[in-house]
């Protein structure tokens, strides 16, 4: 027994003694190897990305306009448009140009700004409205020519015969179109002539020169400027009532002869 036991610790001793053998060896074969060098790293992105790690902002899409909106569906949509409002406030000139591709002249083409007195047109409102539309790519559309309001005072208080008004109103349309020829889309020829009950509206032009007044104002536009369209303007008039038949009953003798168009 004792030497069984004996035998076991020598085998014991032995199996150890070889391990620390083999351990040694392998440490020596480890020391002469020729390590892989370690992997190149992937190269440095060409992104160069802030110390927030905000990535660059993408380009931004055009904005959606009414403008815009408008012109994919090739048509125009517009605003009055005043000269003084345009002057004074860039942020109202930002948006007009924005959000329209028409501009109307709202009171510097009118009878009384336009033309203030018998022997003189006052046009640096109107020139600077065209300018901007130009500018900026948009149509222009005129207003107006004929109308009650917005008179001159020499006008009004001038108790013209026939003839005289005729005259007036005739070299007043050549003067005003003519200035603009070929950069209006459009003119307001006749502004408001129908009353609520779808009667010609008491003014200065019917007492003076009767209804053909109004057929008179559009033959002038158009000899004025014959490429531009013509309009007769109203409101109130959208639904079927007896201002909407009055404004029928005017226009539909005209036809096409002066271009002649209901508008608004």
């Amino acid at each position: 027994m004792y030497r069984s036991m004996k035998l076991n610790v020598k085998w014991a001793n032995m199996k150890n003694m070889l391990l620390i053998s083999m351990l040694f060896f392998a440490a020596l074969a480890c020391s002469s190897l020729q390590l892989p060098t370690a992997p190149t790293p992937f190269p440095t992105s060409t992104v160069q990305l802030s110390p927030t790690l905000v990535a660059p902002t993408p380009t931004a899409a055009p904005a959606i306009t009414l403008r815009s909106l408008a012109e994919e569906q090739g048509f125009w949509i517009g605003s009055a448009v005043s000269y003084e409002y345009l002057r004074a406030d860039s942020s109202y000139a930002e948006l007009v140009a924005r959000e329209f591709n028409l501009l109307t002249t709202e009171d510097d083409l009118k009878f009384g700004p336009v033309h203030p007195e018998p022997d003189r047109y006052d046009f640096k409102g109107g020139d600077a409205l065209v300018a901007f539309a130009q500018a900026n790519g948009m149509a222009v559309r005129g207003h107006t020519l004929a109308w009650d309001s917005q008179n001159p005072d020499w006008l009004i208080a001038g108790n013209y015969n026939r003839e005289a008004l005729m005259d007036i109103l005739r070299e007043h349309i050549y003067t005003v179109v003519g200035r603009y020829q070929g950069q209006m889309a459009a003119w307001d020829v006749v502004n408001e002539a129908i009353d609520e009950n779808g009667n010609l509206q008491d003014n200065i032009w019917l007492r003076g020169i009767g209804p053909d007044y109004i057929a008179l104002a559009f033959q002038w536009a158009h000899e004025a400027d014959p490429q531009a369209n013509l309009f007769y303007n109203d409101q109130a008039a959208e639904g079927m009532n007896a201002k909407s038949e009055g404004v029928y009953a005017l226009l539909a003798p005209l036809g096409g002869d002066a271009g002649g168009r209901a508008g608004r």
